[in-house]
């Protein structure tokens, strides 16, 4: 393997390198925003509840 063989090869790795890193940063981000919507969904049906309560308990009066 002569120099410039080697300096591929290691651009080659390199650049593996950053691919693999690319995508796991995009899993990640992609996990934040699963995980912000349920967030969100949870949320806005836990206040429903919460509006569904509060006018059950008027009615009751």
């Amino acid at each position: 393997m002569n120099r410039h063989e080697h300096i591929d090869a290691d651009d080659e790795h390199e650049q593996a390198r950053i691919m693999y890193y690319r995508a796991c940063i995009a899993e990640f981000q992609q996990l934040g925003y699963q995980e912000a919507l349920l967030d969100e969904t949870f949320s806005q049906k836990r206040s429903g509840e919460t509006k569904l309560n509060d006018s059950n308990s008027l009615q009751n009066e």
